[in-house]
């Protein structure tokens, strides 16, 4: 299942996180890991 965010189904995507499921938990990680590290990029550079 691909999350879409700002839509209906970020409601049950954030249902899913918070009942513990391993798979929401990883597209929350594949959803947001590259941009953090796009910013932690640069963060050292200011």
């Amino acid at each position: 299942m691909t999350a879409t965010f700002g839509d209906a189904s970020e409601a049950a995507f954030i249902t899913r996180l918070r009942a513990g499921e391993p798979d929401a938990f990883e597209q929350l990680v594949r959803n947001y890991t590259p941009p953090l590290l796009r910013v932690a990029r640069r963060l050292p550079g200011q």
